[in-house]
């Protein structure tokens, strides 16, 4: 819940709280480390640099990208013996999806999906006024013919985003995956579990 308020200053700043509910994805959990074939949606890598360099294979090979199977399994097999959180996870079953991986280097097959962008950033803002080229939306005196109607989605209101949220899923658009949430908020003084259930990097022990 977060409310607005006027500072002594004049100016206007949020403040509230947040409740945290817990959720039980009981299946998920235990499918570490996630198929290989999930890495495509979920892994993105940048490159930013010279447009008069070309991006090759063979530069994802000095990348932050490149995976290590046994490193994994390790790093599993830590999890299970110091923290709690992961103690159900079966190791067998980690070492069967870890099987999918390659013993070292990128875990995904990327030749085929890379994509090159030279423009800088701002390039596309704006039309450069001294092109012979224009859009055809742009008239003699120069200004575009353009109009953006709520683009931010600012008037959507929480029963317009969930029945459009229904429509999706009955169309068959979008994918989703349900599983059941707890109606008792979580506390978060005195209770050293739940911050390694948020922040699970930061906290490998699964508490304070």
């Amino acid at each position: 819940m977060f409310k607005l308020e006027l500072g002594p200053t004049g100016q206007f700043a949020s403040r509230g709280n947040v409740c945290i509910f817990p959720q039980d994805p009981s299946p998920l959990g235990t499918c570490l480390p996630p198929p290989l074939s999930q890495l495509h949606d979920e892994v993105c890598v940048i490159f930013i640099g010279s447009p008069d360099i070309e991006v090759t294979i063979e530069m994802l090979s000095r990348s932050p990208l490149l995976v290590r199977r046994s490193r994994i399994i390790e790093a599993l097999k830590w999890l299970i013996q110091h923290n709690s959180l992961y103690s159900d996870l079966n190791i067998d079953l980690v070492e069967e999806a870890a099987a999918h991986y390659p013993e070292a280097g990128i875990p995904i097959p990327i030749q085929s999906i890379i994509r090159v962008n030279t423009n800088s950033e701002g390039a596309s803002y704006t039309q450069q006024a001294n092109s012979e080229q224009f859009n055809q939306n742009v008239s003699p005196l120069g200004m575009p013919s353009s109009t953006v109607i709520d683009a931010d989605h600012a008037d959507s209101t929480y029963k317009m985003r969930k029945l459009n949220a229904l429509q999706r899923l009955k169309a068959g658009q979008t994918s989703f995956i349900k599983y059941p949430s707890g109606s008792t908020p979580l506390p978060t003084r005195h209770s050293p579990d739940t911050y390694g259930h948020l922040w699970p990097t930061l906290f490998p022990y699964g508490s304070e």
